[in-house]
C-alpha cells in the first residue's frame, strides 16, 4: 500500500468561491473534489477513473489547510482523507487505473 500525506488550501481570491457564499466563502465540494483527484493524479502517477464515495463533513474556509491523506491500495482503488481538529472532514474513494 502506498501512502502519501499532503495539504489542501484554496486562496481567498480563487473563483471557485465567487458567490459561494458572499460574506461567509467556503469552497464548493465540486472545487475540493477536483482538487483531490489532481492531488491523486501528481501524488500516485495514476489516472482517477471513477468515484465511488465523497463525503464532506466540515466546511473548508479559503486560506484554511486541510491535511489530507492519500492511500492507494493494491486493488486500483485510493482513499484519500482529512481530519480537522481530531474530526473526520472528507473521505473520498477513488478507482485508478
Amino acid at each position: 500500500m502506498q501512502r502519501v500525506e499532503t495539504l489542501i488550501r484554496f486562496v481567498a481570491d480563487d473563483p471557485c468561491l465567487e458567490g459561494h457564499f458572499p460574506g461567509n466563502p467556503i469552497v464548493p465540494a465540486a472545487a475540493i473534489l477536483s482538487e483531490v483527484v489532481m492531488l491523486v493524479e501528481t501524488e500516485l502517477a495514476r489516472t482517477v477513473v471513477g468515484v465511488t464515495r465523497a463525503q464532506f463533513r466540515q466546511p473548508l474556509a479559503p486560506e484554511v489547510e486541510w491535511p489530507v491523506t492519500i492511500e492507494a491500495a493494491d486493488d486500483g482503488t485510493v482513499v484519500v482523507s482529512s481530519r480537522v481538529e481530531g474530526k473526520a472532514a472528507l473521505t473520498v474513494r477513488l478507482i485508478v487505473a
